[in-house]
């Protein structure tokens, strides 16, 4: 059952759970809570060539050389690149971690080796003493040159390129590498890439004066895995593009089959011709993105497969969607600016290209509430430095905000639960009429000044902000990685499951303080089980946040119980 499933079948519950509450309980049983759907199963050793398109068909230019490498290190950046292919065979991002192997510490040694693990989690810093996060799949390389002349089409991925200069960044220098490939034509086509400080932008030239024809561009290498979790992390990977002023994405899930003898079919490539703006893959977190500086009139998206290889305990996942950028410009010349870093709404918006549109935020009318409450948790953060605490404040907003919709809720189900000794007259009178009951019921809430579905209100609006908080907590890079109390990661779900109990308590004691009929005394049980059964893979982070709101209705109740906040007595 996917992410999305789940979030719509809570939503669901939740308010059909909520109106029924205010009848009686049907005599069928509840159905089931659906399965949750089996996990693929496990590919010990998956390789697959790297496609290339049909009409692409290239002679392989030999190596000519040993392979050299250069290293060049910016303030965000660390990056390998290869002679062979003019390629990047590694590039590591200096802010951010490979979580892969974060939160095993709480899984081995004795008791108390646990739980002082658990406390010194609370005051590390975030992301402390881990790998740096690589977005180059070992043994892959990426950013690879095929070249069409008036003698053929000529693959340079295995090619040996001279390396002709190197500059290392410095300050606001700029660095630069040139790469140089002497083809069989006799022409020479020079790769030129240059680098900034404070930038994830790496510049990219390609000249090749004489007979070509095409420059042709692959990223290749597909996206590592950075990410602990390893169950339905495919669903992640995707093609996207804008394309003729239309957004285009394509996920692997939708792009390759995956059978339980664990064999993959390849289902279809995309292509598309017209106006290129810029072309990626992406991970759950990270981009890596060509956005042209000339004409781009061809985009292609190679679906090959991934490539799932275990290394010991952990598995290591390639990203199985290749995008090929073909360039037909005037002049043998290709220039593009290659976005590779993490996927971040407010660095992406400001290309001003739609590349926002990698981070998602929710269907249409939820993504306008997702970037409001976005920009309250990043503010929240600059306050408080924990995102759990973050979290913690943004549910006590969200309580002020709502408060007079939940006192009104309050008052509207003890109106309510003092009019149900009528109600019940008026089912004995008329149970051989429903549309008369009916209609003498509402004719009792009219004259009352009752509305019977006002206890809802509160859970209506809270829904587009759930909704809105569920898309922002699974792609919220801000939260990767964040850690709060025994939580490693806010934005995975809680590994020991202490938190969806927590949950599932709280709203049983909410359930206790909250006005029902006596007949629905099961309801107070059933529903925290339900919302258990919902919440128990969902992002810890949300978890939290519906813990916390729930605490702090219980808190409420209490207050205007004490208070002794009565409604006005049935006439």
């Amino acid at each position: 059952m996917s992410a999305e499933t789940r979030t719509l079948i809570a939503i669901f519950l939740i308010v059909l759970i909520s109106i029924i509450s205010y009848k009686y309980l049907p005599r069928q049983q509840a159905q089931p809570p659906l399965p949750v759907e089996s996990e693929v199963p496990h590919l010990e050793r998956v390789m697959i060539e790297r496609a290339k398109p049909t009409e692409l068909k290239a002679a392989r230019v030999a190596p000519t050389a040993d392979e050299d490498s250069v290293l060049i290190e910016t303030d965000l950046h660390r990056i390998c690149l290869s002679s062979v292919g003019g390629s990047i065979k590694s590039l590591r991002l200096k802010e951010y971690a490979d979580l892969r192997g974060k939160g095993e510490e709480l899984k081995d040694g004795s008791t108390f080796e646990r739980i002082w693990a658990l406390i010194r989690s609370m005051f590390r810093r975030k992301e402390e003493s881990q790998e740096l996060a690589e977005l180059i799949p070992e043994g892959r390389k990426a950013v690879l040159s095929t070249v069409r002349t008036s003698d053929g089409t000529f693959d340079l991925a295995n090619h040996n390129f001279t390396i002709e200069t190197t500059v290392h960044p410095s300050g606001t220098a700029e660095g630069k590498v040139v790469f140089a490939a002497l083809l069989p034509d006799g022409s020479t086509l020079r790769k030129t890439y240059t680098f900034r400080n404070g930038d994830y932008i790496i510049g990219l030239e390609e000249i090749c004066p004489g007979s070509a024809k095409e420059l042709i561009l692959d990223w290749g290498a597909g996206l590592r895995q950075t990410e602990k979790a390893q169950r339905g992390y495919l669903n992640y990977f995707s093609a996207m593009a804008m394309v003729g002023g239309m957004f285009k994405q394509w996920q692997l899930t939708k792009a390759v089959k995956v059978l339980r003898s664990g064999e993959i079919h390849k289902i279809r490539d995309l292509e598309y011709v017209g106006r290129v703006d810029w072309g990626a893959v992406k991970t759950k977190y990270f981009l890596a993105c060509f956005i042209p500086k000339r004409e781009v009139r061809y985009f292609r998206v190679d679906t090959v497969g991934p490539s799932i290889v275990r290394i010991g305990a952990r598995v290591d996942t390639v990203a199985p969607t290749e995008l090929s950028v073909r360039m037909m410009s005037e002049g043998n010349r290709a220039e593009y600016d290659i976005y590779i870093g993490p996927i971040q709404y407010d660095r992406l918006r400001e290309f001003d290209l739609g590349l926002q549109r990698a981070v998602y935020l929710g269907p249409g009318w939820v993504s306008g509430i997702s970037r409001l409450i976005l920009r309250i948790l990043v503010w929240l953060h600059k306050l408080v430095r924990n995102y759990g605490v973050v979290i913690i404040l943004f549910s006590c907003i969200m309580m002020v905000i709502f408060y007079p919709l939940t006192f009104k809720s309050l008052r509207s189900m003890r109106e309510m639960q003092k009019l149900q000794p009528k109600i019940a007259a008026l089912k004995q009178k008329y149970k051989k009429d429903p549309k008369r009951l009916n209609t003498e019921t509402m004719g009792i809430y009219k004259k009352e000044g009752i509305n019977p579905l006002g206890g809802c209100l509160p859970l209506l609006f809270q829904m587009p902000v759930f909704w809105a908080l569920f898309a922002i907590l699974r792609s919220m890079i801000e939260l990767r990685g964040a850690n709060f109390l025994w939580i490693a990661d806010l934005s995975e779900r809680d590994p020991t499951f202490i938190l969806p109990v927590l949950m599932a308590g709280s709203m049983f004691v909410q359930q206790k303080f909250t006005p029902t009929d006596p007949r629905q005394k099961a309801m107070t049980y059933m529903m925290p089980m339900i919302m258990l059964f919902i919440f128990w893979s969902f992002p810890a982070g949300l978890v939290l946040y519906w813990f916390i709101y729930n605490v702090l209705s219980v808190v409420q109740h209490y207050i205007l119980h004490k208070r002794g906040e009565e409604p006005k007595t049935a006439s």
